[in-house]
């Protein structure tokens, strides 16, 4: 089993939320700084409805924001590592699940990858979206963190 794997594997939620708040604040600290167009992101609106098309280029890896309400998560294309508190998955192919609220992932691109989550709203102004739908603080959606020290 790969480090990192086995780093989030078998603990309590609280304290898979502190590591990967940690792993984050280590890997932002190595790593240069990606801008978003780096990742470029596709919006699509509906009647009440707001999908978002999120592309990663092979070996790159990122991490989300944490997700306030329950939403449909889309695997579209490619072969990804998703880390989250409910399991390590590899993503491949077409696949489509419910994403729990309070959700934060962790995810490395094997391969060209395409994701979507798809949310309730009847807003179509952006910045009112990202702030109705993400978060990025475990305690504003009811979530206990157990501090974590960074991977060494």
């Amino acid at each position: 089993m790969h480090p990192l794997v086995q780093y989030f594997s078998n603990v309590p939620a609280p304290v898979f939320r502190g590591r990967l708040l940690a792993f984050e604040k280590a890997f932002a600290q190595t790593q240069e700084l990606v801008s978003r167009e780096f990742f470029p992101t596709f919006h699509m609106f509906g009647d009440g409805t707001y999908v978002r098309y999120f592309y990663m280029p092979k070996g790159s890896a990122a991490f989300g924001k944490i997700h306030k309400h329950e939403h449909i998560g889309m695997f579209m294309h490619g072969k990804m590592l998703s880390i989250t508190e409910h399991g390590v998955d590899i993503l491949e192919g077409l696949q489509t699940f419910v994403v729990p609220p309070g959700t934060k992932r962790f995810v490395y691109a094997y391969e060209d990858s395409l994701y979507a989550t798809v949310h309730k709203t009847n807003s179509r102004d952006l910045e009112e979206i990202e702030k109705d739908i993400m978060t990025n603080d475990y305690e504003s959606v009811g979530l206990d963190v157990i501090e974590q020290e960074a991977l060494v």
